[in-house]
Parts: structure tokens; sequence; C-alpha cells
């Protein structure tokens, strides 16, 4: 049975892990990842259009750490919202998990990409052993076309330091005029002018050290695989702007209780995009 009490939140018991929808502080909220400054702006321009925020942002429910919403956070923010709608999680649980993301670049070689990046030193190898090089932090990134595999490499170990050099090269490309898009699948393109860029896997440790230092990763460093997401809780930003958390709490969870909740098992596509996880979706 869904449900809780209004000063503390809306429970999804039913969910894989424990989920707690309720209102966080902005302040308290602390995103481990930069934004993508086109992303940031078109998000607020949708937000500015239509008042109403439509997913949660998924945070720790100890430290505030946010693992999904990075950009939702920061139009808030910037949009005058003190409070934030979190999907609350205990992101010590072994089902959540870290993953990465790939980087499909596009509009040149591969030979022609690797003239300009000289200033870091690489080495051919077969895409098998470069997958081991990132793993062993060996290497920073590989750079991959169906004919040829390079790993890039500096002398840190730091998986902050490694993710920066990794989202140098990603910036380089953009200069160039290359068109960069994310993926999940690290499948190589086919193409003659694309290629794939691979970046190491960052753990949750890194994370949460990073987090208590207050440094940030690039944007796009991590994907966090959580088996269980809320989705439409569509709840207005006017709302979101009072100080008073409280009252807003209880507001909050009174939109919730009215609304119907739709279970989707993984595979199901909500709008536009296909989610792996387990969906609740508020209708």
């Amino acid at each position: 049975m869904e449900g809780g009490n209004a000063s503390h939140g809306y429970q999804i018991a039913s969910a894989k892990i424990p989920i707690l929808l309720t209102l966080k502080r902005v302040r308290d909220l602390k995103p481990h990842e930069q934004t993508i400054e086109e992303d940031l702006d078109r998000l607020k321009a949708a937000l500015a259009k239509d008042p109403v925020l439509r997913h949660p942002i998924i945070s720790d429910n100890k430290t505030g750490l946010v693992l999904d919403g990075t950009h939702r956070l920061a139009a808030l923010a910037q949009l005058g919202c003190q409070l934030v709608p979190c999907a609350a999680i205990n992101y010590q649980d072994p089902s959540i998990v870290v993953e990465r993301w790939f980087r499909e670049i596009r509009g040149t070689s591969l030979d022609n990409f690797r003239v300009g990046i000289k200033s870091y030193e690489s080495f051919r190898v077969a895409p098998k052993e470069a997958e081991n090089w990132l793993e062993n932090r060996s290497g920073f990134a590989s750079i991959q076309d169906t004919e040829s595999c390079f790993v890039l490499v500096t002398a840190s170990k730091d998986a902050l330091t490694l993710a920066r050099c990794s989202f140098e090269i990603e910036e380089m490309a953009r200069k160039r005029g290359l068109k960069v898009t994310y993926s999940d699948d690290n499948s190589v393109p086919k193409g003659a002018d694309e290629f794939l860029l691979s970046t190491i896997r960052i753990d949750k440790q890194e994370i949460m050290a990073a987090s208590v230092a207050g440094k940030v990763f690039p944007p796009k460093t991590t994907r966090h695989i959580i088996p269980s997401r809320p989705l439409g809780i569509c709840f207005q930003l006017k709302l979101l702007r009072s100080p008073y958390l409280e009252s807003a709490q209880e507001e909050f969870v009174s939109h919730l209780r009215k609304l119907r909740i739709r279970h989707l098992p993984g595979g199901a596509w909500v709008g536009s995009r296909r989610y792996e996880e387990e969906v609740f979706l508020f209708e």
C-alpha cells in the first residue's frame, strides 16, 4: 500500500527499493556533476513556459547527494524555487549501481581527430585490451572506430582528474564543430566519419568522497541504474517557491494522494523514452 505521513512524504512501499517522495530544500541537495549550459537553458525555458515539474529528482536519503536530476535542480534554483520534489532512496543499496555514458562523435574520422589531440599520449590496442586499460586506470579514455582503437593516457589515477581529461577530449570535439551524443550502448558507430569515446567507471565511494570535498565531476560522468523510478508527479513550481517546508510538504503529499499510480515493468515506454527499470507513473 502506498502513502505515508504528510510531514515526511509519500512512501512507495511496493517498489523494489524503498522510495520516499518528499520535498527537500535546494540548499540541502548536493549535485555531483556539472550541468551542460545548453541543456540547462532549454529546460529553464520549458519550465518558464509550463511551470510544472513532471519528474522528481532522485537523491540519497542521508546525504542529499543528487543521483539523477542535476539539470532539474539547477533550473529550479535559478527560477527562484526553494524546495525540490525528491525521490529519496538509500544510495548504499547494492541494487543501485553506477555505470557510464558512451560518447558517439560524428563529423570526422578517428585518424583526423587524433591529429588535434596530440597533447595526450596514446597507444594503439585491441578493443578488449582497451577496456582493461580503463578498468585499471592505466588510461582515462579510449577512442575507437571499426578499424582502430587507441587508449589515451595521463600520469594520474585520480577519478576526478581522469574524468576531467575525458571531458576535455569531448570539448575539443565540440569546438571543432563535431556532434557529440550520449549513449548507454558501447557499440562502435559504423560510418567512416564517426567513432566512439569510452571513459572510466566511477564508483560510489569516489562520488561520495568528491561530494564531501565539495567537488563535482564533469557532465555525464556517471549513469546511475536505479531499480525503481517514480514519474509524472506534475507539481507546480509556484508551490516550490514557498519558504515554508512543512506546509508545502503537506500540499505535496495531498497532491500525490489524489493521483492514480500505474506500475509499469522494466522495458516500458513513457513518452519518447524507454525505461529499463520498473516505473511508478503518477496520473
